[in-house]
């Protein structure tokens, strides 16, 4: 174990405490704009299932990583702002249904 004693004018203290503030006042600096599911489903406060059903909806447009599936921020900014095309609130499998009833365009 290695002990480290520093000692510090008062001058020097609230020089490291005014950094430390202005770090804390700006939050956590945002790296790439990519999310994987789980931080999407953070940013938008609700559980992973719904993300992937806003993808299966086209209300999120993923890339495709190998297997990992990363979002933008700026698409799930938009969606968090009710800015995308008829942003679905019915749980999926209504909606799965409701597809499946509805007669397709052109008499198909």
């Amino acid at each position: 174990m290695i002990e480290l004693t520093v000692t510090l004018t008062d001058q020097q203290l609230a020089e490291i405490a005014e950094q430390a503030a202005a770090l804390v006042a700006t939050g956590p600096q945002e790296g790439t704009p990519w999310l994987n599911v789980t931080d999407a489903a953070e940013r938008l406060r609700c559980n992973k299932d719904r993300i992937y059903d806003l993808i299966a909806l086209g209300k999120l447009h993923p890339h495709r990583d190998g297997r990992r599936v990363l979002l933008h921020r700026d698409d799930l900014d938009a969606t968090s702002k009710g800015e995308t095309d008829d942003l679905v609130s019915i749980p999926t499998w209504r909606c799965a249904l409701a597809c499946r009833l509805l007669p397709r365009a052109g008499g198909g």
